[in-house]
């Protein structure tokens, strides 16, 4: 298990002691169970115990330290266990994931643990693993798909995912002026996770999703404005800045039509949803500039 938050409450419960039960069913007695993250449910905790389970938690029982060559300008790191998980083999001066964001180090290090958990069966050697993590790929995980213009898609639709989109955007693009195309199903906390992105954008293009269950442009546009209002700060160009569209083709020719991504500095963030990053990657595979 890599994490808990809330999301599909109407299937998993609503808050994260229900989730993390419902979750911890995959958990087997005479099997090694895993949680990749520092914040443990108590509720998981609970399972653990009654259970006895052989369990292994992020920063508990293994971690990674990140060691930066100034001199080359890069980052490598290690994955170490515990002092008393002396069994399993530390990895040192493992190259940087193939994706973007500091939480794909955290993502790795729980992949190593479940490798080391399987070696017995399924071993891989460290050069398995450096070409592992210098070739991975992840769709509509933080993926630069075009950098003239500079867009990036993320499918991230809960506050959890968008906390981590939001950081990886200050990390690596904060110098840039941030444009988004947004769409959202309207069974997900869509305000709480536009409120992630209320300040320091350039302009929001908001469309409709061709799903039963997305939420109407206009009801996420009225959103974003009543966030915009209490924050005191809509000028009339930030006013004029949000706008609604039929799909994400639409919406695109808009930035396109008029030149509001040709800077050097701007750059477009498309995320919500996976209906969202699936229209721009179907547009965006067929535009000819891209």
């Amino acid at each position: 298990m890599t994490t808990i938050d809330i999301d599909h409450q109407d299937w998993l419960g609503s808050d994260r002691n229900a989730i993390g039960i419902e979750k911890a069913g995959i958990y087997r007695k005479d099997k090694p169970a895993l949680y990749g993250d520092r914040d443990l449910p108590e509720s998981i905790k609970k399972i653990v115990i009654e259970q006895g389970l052989s369990f292994f938690q992020f920063s508990v029982d293994y971690q990674y330290h990140l060691n930066k060559d100034k001199s080359a300008d890069t980052t490598n790191w290690d994955w170490t266990a515990a002092q008393d998980r002396q069994k399993f083999d530390a990895r040192y001066k493992l190259p940087q994931p193939n994706l973007h964001g500091k939480v794909q180090f955290k993502n790795a290090a729980n992949v190593l643990m479940v490798l080391e958990l399987l070696k017995n069966k399924f071993p891989v050697t460290y050069c398995e693993i450096k070409r592992g993590l210098q070739g991975v790929q992840l769709p509509g995980r933080f993926q630069l798909v075009s950098t003239d213009p500079y867009i990036i898609l993320d499918v991230a639709h809960n506050v959890q995912a968008a906390q981590i989109l939001r950081q990886s955007i200050e990390q690596l693009c904060s110098s840039r002026k941030l444009n988004v195309i947004v769409g959202m199903l309207k069974d997900k906390d869509v305000a709480q996770v536009i409120s992630i992105f209320a300040s320091g954008i350039n302009s929001w293009r908001i469309i409709e999703l061709d799903s039963p269950r997305a939420m109407p442009a206009v009801e996420i546009e009225a959103i974003i404005r009543e966030l915009s209002k209490s924050r005191m700060s809509t000028s009339s160009d930030e006013a004029d800045n949000i706008q609604t569209f039929a799909n994400f083709e639409q919406a695109f020719r808009d930035f396109t039509n008029n030149k509001l991504l040709t800077g050097s500095d701007e750059m477009l963030l498309v995320f919500g949803s996976f209906y969202t990053v699936t229209d721009a990657l179907k547009t965006l595979k067929n535009n000819k500039h891209i």
